[in-house]
């Protein structure tokens, strides 16, 4: 749960680049549909909260379960659905950010991963049965 306090400190230390390179993560998973792209751009916007935080722990962490996502993120994002309800999350996260709401930013972050969790489960399961 590491990303909690990365998406918190990122909205205590966040400059006026890290701002821009959150509104261009946002902004392109906001149109994308197609999910291995989608997938990638997830990537893009935990990476680009990694960076914001300050932190290099943090970048650290996140490129230690980097294989992780990719595995996870065929099944997470390859569910029927999930694209559509999942940009809402980073783009909440990415506001409480911009506003230098740290308490909200983490908070947002704990509702997404507790979002995607039955979704990943669900993924996971259909993955084990031989029907991806």
């Amino acid at each position: 749960l590491f990303q909690r306090e990365m998406s918190g400190l990122a909205a205590v230390r966040r400059t006026p680049e890290d701002l821009k390179a959150l509104d261009v993560a946002l902004s392109a998973e906001a149109v994308e549909k197609d999910p291995a792209a989608f997938r990638a751009l997830d990537w893009s916007f935990f990476q680009t909260l990694a960076r914001a935080s300050h932190n290099i722990a943090f970048t650290f962490l996140l490129n230690s379960v980097r294989a992780v996502h990719e595995r996870w993120g065929a099944l997470y994002f390859g569910s029927p659905g999930t694209i559509a309800t999942t940009p809402r999350f980073p783009a909440l996260i990415g506001r409480a950010i911009s506003k230098g709401d740290a308490a909200r930013a983490a908070a947002l972050t704990v509702r997404l991963l507790n979002y995607s969790n039955p979704l990943l489960m669900e993924g996971l399961m259909k993955y084990m049965r031989g029907n991806p």
